[in-house]
């Protein structure tokens, strides 16, 4: 095998499990049987699918919650990349480093903060909602609410997306709407935001398609309200409460998913080919000019430490809090002195220590794999110049679409 051939045989490896992994969730919805029973094939899967009411329910419930995902995560994303590429804001490192370190913070942590701060019953903000005007609750057990917590943690995503359109951008038309006269409002709407808008729309259809799998915060807030999506459905079905798994189903619903992660590489793909067309050319060694904030630099900070808080310390703080107590109390000056560390004494520790071994094979094991992978695929589908090298980029993209909970 030579030096060229590598690459696609590493690629090409890496498609078998993903494509063998889909096609058999495809297969178990057309499966009927049980374990030890004849295998036979059916459509009624499909037919139960579209009939019952509960699969619309779901369908809607898993469009708002990854558009409210979207709209909150480029709400702060994009605004802060621009502040850190195309500004003199003070700090702006401190702003990156914290940005690209929060990817690292799993989100069933803030999920769970969030529960301890909106949830109907117990938030420490309803309650003092509640105490100061007498109005409440926010309700986070809610599809905007889940919508709201998962924005927030893959925000950090979205401007890492986002940041390398700035960084990459050329900005002497906006230099040029500067010297005539046009605003920073004005600047930004009619030509910033235009310049990176695939970008923008290319880490919106990203965003929409985790949305779409997301597991963690609809089961760790949506279920307690009986709010389904589709990852959570799918969990259902394969671990009911009472009866067996009912794969077929599941599979069904699986290979929906599929057919809609095609469609939404195909427009991701599609995105990403039109950016070209925005490309400006300048002439060599160009400099641009940072947007001068002034004054207005207080007002940035106050914008970061409102997200910041928001994001990661308000609910890691509280799920901290709640470690420290026997049964979950709004913070207070009596439940401070009821603090202790009773809760950490009880914890099975031979079970965490194999976690943490288990966790930390998979630290070095996973995103070895993925790199080596990752350079195989790429290599196939920039540097072959294969006419069908678009099939290892929408292969390697679905995984997004489709909840881990399918491919395990």
């Amino acid at each position: 095998m030579n030096g060229r051939s590598l690459p696609f045989a590493v690629g090409a490896l890496a498609l078998v499990p993903v494509i063998g992994l889909l096609l058999i969730a495809v297969w178990m919805s057309f499966w009927e049987g049980g374990p030890g029973e004849p295998v036979t094939y059916t459509l009624k899967h499909y037919q139960k699918l579209f009939s019952d009411p509960f699969t619309y329910g779901s369908i809607f419930n898993t469009v708002g919650f990854a558009l409210t995902t979207v709209l909150v995560s480029l709400a702060f994303a994009v605004p802060i990349a621009w502040l850190v590429e195309r500004t003199d804001l003070p700090g702006k490192e401190i702003v990156f480093t914290l940005m690209t370190v929060s990817t690292l913070v799993p989100t069933f942590f803030t999920a769970m903060g969030w529960v301890f701060m909106l949830h109907p019953r117990i938030g420490v903000l309803n309650k003092l909602l509640y105490d100061w005007i007498g109005w409440g609750p926010l309700n986070i057990a809610s599809i905007g609410g889940m919508g709201w917590v998962e924005g927030l943690g893959l925000s950090s995503l979205a401007f890492i997306m986002v940041v390398a359109a700035y960084r990459a951008m050329d900005p002497s038309l906006e230099e040029v709407a500067r010297v005539h006269g046009l605003g920073l409002l004005r600047t930004l709407r009619h030509v910033t935001i235009p310049l990176t808008f695939p970008s923008i729309v290319a880490a919106a259809i990203y965003i929409f398609t985790i949305g779409l799998a997301a597991f963690e915060v609809p089961a760790i807030i949506g279920l307690s309200n009986k709010i389904f999506t589709f990852a959570t459905f799918v969990f259902y079905q394969m671990q009911p409460l009472e009866d067996l798994p009912n794969y077929g189903l599941a599979g069904a619903v699986s290979t929906l998913m599929v057919a809609i992660a095609l469609l939404l590489s195909w427009w991701y793909f599609r995105v990403l080919g039109d950016s070209r067309r925005y490309a400006v050319v300048t002439g060599r060694g160009y400099r641009p000019k940072l947007v001068e904030l002034g004054r207005r630099w207080i007002a940035a900070w106050i914008f970061l430490g409102f997200f910041f808080l928001l994001a990661k310390v308000l609910p890691l703080t509280l799920l901290v809090w709640a470690s420290l107590l026997s049964y979950f109390q709004p913070p207070s000056w009596e439940a401070l002195h009821r603090i202790s560390l009773t809760n950490f004494y009880g914890l099975p520790w031979a079970l965490l220590t194999r976690g943490a071994q288990n966790t930390l094979i998979l630290m070095l094991v996973v995103p070895t794999l993925a790199v080596v992978i990752c350079l195989g695929i790429s290599w196939v589908v920039v540097r072959s110049g294969k006419r069908w090298r678009f099939v290892f980029d929408a292969v390697a993209f679905l995984p997004h679409a489709v909840p881990n909970i399918i491919l395990a």
